[in-house]
């Protein structure tokens, strides 16, 4: 098959969830004999990795103020330059929300678009609202009726949707004629190639530095760690205000105990997680899926999360990991407590985690669940 993918940025520059996702399965579909294009407004010209090509377009480069009321004619620009590719695509794969609304609603297009949902933002605008100061919520409550209806519309004229877990499914009311499947994200292929570390840390946090992750849940759930623990390692890893966390773990006393390493790439990241005894996941909003989720687990880490959103479909309870009620940092706290003083258990449930996901999101089966998608498309 000739598969042209699209999505705004790319790794290594970028490392969301979104973009790690949709290079590892380009790559794991090249490695299965399709012919791979991922057109992105990361980066400059053009390159090839692991046998993907990869173009960078300005037309996929812009900022997202004004974004509805100019999305038209972005995609009547972004349609006009790729012109050739759209004609030489069996598939064309959109990956994030601009780039689905970018390519919706084309007679040319639409037969052969997939669009995969990873989030809530073609339905709802409260996910932009999180990291926002006050001016930009001002902004987003004026803006956001228009950019709802835009992007509703849009969602309407869709064909064929990937959704990574049944709890994002299930958020969305697609027409039944809709061909809609749920296939989880992978791995990354490196991941499996791991070298044990010596556990240096005892709790590790990866994610952006916010209170919807439930940052404060943590802080908190350390503090009570503390006092039944002295000697105890807290590494957090992740962008945002930096300086504020700071001062709120000076202000609770755990400052002595927490370091925070600010953004790391990709593969430092693979060497924190491996050298932690406990990854915590204590998430305040409903995450989609939760990617660092399947990366801890395949590296034998027992993860603890919250247990709402799409996190309890990657995680069995006292399994191949623990959850957590979301904003309960007591049950937090008393399970990072139980796990620290048990090492037997800790590696039992590390192994099983482990085994369970490479046998659910190894790249090879995730690329081969997409091929029988698009398959199935070229069929009809």
């Amino acid at each position: 098959m000739k598969l042209l993918f699209l999505v705004r940025k790319l790794p290594p520059k970028f490392l969301g969830g979104t973009e790690i996702f949709t290079l590892i399965l380009a790559q794991a579909l090249a490695k299965r004999g399709h012919k791979i294009v991922v057109l992105t407004g990361a980066g400059r010209g053009e390159r090839k990795i692991d046998g993907v090509r990869v173009e960078s377009i300005p037309e996929l480069i812009f900022s997202p103020r004004l974004g509805t009321i100019l999305m038209t004619f972005r995609s009547w620009q972004l349609r006009r330059k790729i012109k050739r590719e759209i004609g030489w695509a069996d598939i064309i794969h959109a990956f994030d929300y601009e780039t689905i609304l970018l390519l919706t609603g084309s007679q040319e297009i639409q037969p052969k678009l997939v669009a995969t949902l990873q989030d809530y933002l073609l339905i709802s605008t409260k996910e932009a609202e999180f990291d926002a100061n006050s001016w930009q919520r001002i902004y987003l409550k004026l803006v956001s009726p228009l950019r709802l209806f835009y992007r509703r519309r849009k969602l309407k004229q869709l064909n064929n949707v990937v959704f990574i877990s049944k709890f994002l499914a299930n958020r969305f009311s697609l027409p039944s004629d809709v061909y809609a499947k749920v296939i989880y994200n992978p791995l990354s292929p490196d991941w499996k190639k791991i070298t044990p570390k010596k556990e240096t840390t005892d709790i590790l946090y990866v994610g952006r530095l916010a209170e919807y992750k439930g940052l404060s849940i943590l802080f908190e759930a350390i503090r009570m760690v503390i006092k039944k623990r002295k000697s105890i390692s807290v590494k957090i890893i992740g962008e945002g205000d930096t300086d504020f966390w700071k001062r709120k773990a000076r202000v609770i006393k755990i400052d002595q105990k927490v370091r925070f390493t600010g953004r790391l790439p990709y593969n430092k990241i693979k060497k924190e997680i491996l050298k932690t005894k406990l990854l915590v996941v204590p998430s305040l909003w409903s995450e989609p899926l939760g990617r660092v989720i399947i990366e801890g687990m395949s590296l034998g880490k027992i993860v603890i999360a919250s247990s709402h959103g799409g996190i309890p479909e990657l995680i069995k309870d006292g399994e191949t990991g623990f959850l957590v009620k979301p904003g309960d940092p007591e049950e937090l706290a008393q399970k990072m407590v139980a796990l620290l003083e048990d090492d037997d258990l800790r590696k039992g449930i590390g192994k099983a985690a482990q085994k369970e996901a490479w046998k659910r999101f190894d790249p090879a089966l995730i690329a081969k669940k997409h091929e029988e998608f698009y398959t199935k498309i070229l069929s009809t």
